[in-house]
């Protein structure tokens, strides 16, 4: 929940994780100076030493509620994307970025985990896939990412009564084909398709959204990087049958026990 203050007002930009949120806060912060409520240092963290379950870019409005009166702010506004583009993208990231995905984890299984640790830990994996209308605050000015980000510097000046024509969005964090001898790029299977459907529903509703007109593609981590590669080095939860292991002692005993 990046927080930019403009001519002694307030205003909240509602980061949706892998809806370019890290592209408007460059944006924002180069043109309005330091941004609160920005913690690009919480993952490297160790969790031991967080003072929160999320990252402070990515609170659920629930939890902003808990801390700042809504009537502080001038403002708010939010970019949202079609669930079944933004998991395929949250997918990717998680298997080609963080090395997070053991070898033969579907999207389908990783999304099932997900769905079932929310009630046990709903700020799992920084609320990469926490439904959006869990953190997009009602009122808040929605842009969406397919209709591209141009509409937002406008809409900024409009609420500030003034421009920045010399400043633009810049594109970053983006993931490039990582089709390998490590991955299987495969279109989003339908039963994937179908679940992401059931579960993120809300999104689908308030948004406007329904199935996108082509398939996103994911890369499906096909073995294990060798021994001593920076993907071996950088991996946690190698293991499918650990992996698996593990989400079952969370759901068997409700409690968010960290992955070994």
């Amino acid at each position: 929940m990046p927080i930019f203050r403009h001519d002694g007002k307030l205003h909240y930009f509602a980061h949706v994780p892998k809806c370019a949120g890290i592209s408007v806060e460059t944006y924002l912060e180069a043109r309005f100076g330091p941004l609160a409520m920005l913690d690009n240092g919480f993952n490297p963290r160790p969790r031991n030493r967080r003072w929160t379950s999320s990252s402070a870019q990515h609170v659920a409005v629930a939890d902003r509620d808990t801390l700042f009166p809504a009537d502080w702010f001038a403002s708010a506004f939010a970019v949202v994307r079609n669930p079944v583009s933004r998991f395929a993208s949250a997918y990717n990231f998680n298997a080609l970025r963080l090395n997070w995905m053991p070898p033969g984890m579907s999207p389908l299984e990783w999304l099932e985990e997900h769905v079932a640790f929310e009630p046990i830990c709903p700020f799992y994996n920084d609320n990469h896939l926490r439904p959006q209308s869990a953190l997009v605050p009602q009122g808040a000015r929605v842009f969406k990412l397919e209709d591209g980000l141009e509409a937002i510097p406008p809409w900024l000046d409009e609420i500030t009564g003034e421009t920045a024509p010399e400043l633009s969005i810049p594109r970053t964090n983006e993931i490039l084909d990582g089709a390998s001898d490590y991955f299987d790029k495969q279109p989003l299977p339908e039963a994937a398709i179908a679940r992401i459907e059931a579960h993120y529903a809300e999104d689908f509703e308030r948004f406007g959204y329904g199935r996108p007109a082509k398939t996103p593609s994911v890369y499906v981590p096909r073995k294990a990087a060798p021994a001593g590669s920076p993907m071996a080095r950088r991996g946690r939860g190698r293991s499918l049958m650990k992996r698996r292991a593990w989400k079952r002692l969370v759901v068997a005993t409700q409690r968010p026990i960290l992955l070994p």
